[in-house]
C-alpha cells in the first residue's frame, strides 16, 4: 500500500503516515506494483491516471460524484457498482 499526492503537504500524509508517500503517481506505480489503484482526484485528472494504470496492467477503482467505477485489466471489463 502507498499514497500519492502532488502536494507534498497533503492532509492524506497525516492520515496514512504508515504508508510510503509519493508525489509522482507514476513512480509509485512503477516501484510498488499495486494490485489496484484508487483514483480520488479532481475529475480532470482521472483520464491521465486511469490510462497510465491500464497501460501498466493495474486494476482501478475510480469514484465520481455519480458512481464508483471499477476497471479490471484482465480480462478487461468495465463495471459500475450498480451492476455488481
Amino acid at each position: 500500500c502507498a499514497v500519492s499526492d502532488v502536494n507534498e503537504n497533503a492532509i492524506c500524509r497525516s492520515f496514512y503516515s504508515e504508508y510510503p508517500f509519493y508525489s509522482d503517481f507514476k513512480q509509485m506505480i512503477n516501484e510498488r506494483l499495486p494490485d489496484y489503484v484508487i483514483i480520488s482526484t479532481p475529475p480532470e485528472s482521472h483520464f491521465e491516471i486511469a490510462y497510465y494504470c491500464l497501460e501498466h496492467n493495474e486494476n482501478i477503482i475510480n469514484k465520481t460524484k455519480e458512481k464508483i467505477i471499477i476497471l479490471f485489466t484482465f480480462p478487461f471489463k468495465v463495471f459500475s457498482v450498480d451492476e455488481l
